[in-house]
């Protein structure tokens, strides 16, 4: 996959959370409008509520069964991401590229750091 395709998946996702958001937001406020009560804590809890279920509750594991851990959702995540991006059967076109994504990803844990 290229650099560009990925960079164009993430921003589609991105833009399909936050129109998920509003929607979710923008339906709310609606609802309670049509009660005609006052926005409160509560209609913000219902908001930050549906907006969660946004996120990865679940990931599959190997062996076909799937966990809802957080560490080992990151775990599986890492491994896979590793395995994908460290592979022996790559081009020349796309160790060239493998290299593009790995200078664009900004480093989070410095050599000193590691040790």
């Amino acid at each position: 996959m290229l650099l560009s395709d990925l960079q164009q998946v993430k921003s589609n996702l991105k833009e399909k959370q936050h129109a998920r958001g509003l929607y979710f937001y923008q339906r709310n406020t609606a609802s309670w409008s049509q009660k005609q009560d006052r926005v409160n804590r509560e209609f913000f809890s219902q908001f930050k509520q549906k907006y969660k279920t946004l996120s990865i509750k679940t990931l599959k594991r190997l062996d076909g069964s799937y966990t809802t851990d957080d560490s080992e959702m990151r775990d599986i995540a890492t491994t896979y991401y590793h395995q994908l991006l460290s592979a022996k059967s790559f081009s020349e076109e796309d160790l060239n590229k493998r290299q593009l994504v790995l200078e664009t990803v900004q480093q989070k844990v410095t050599h000193v750091m590691a040790a």
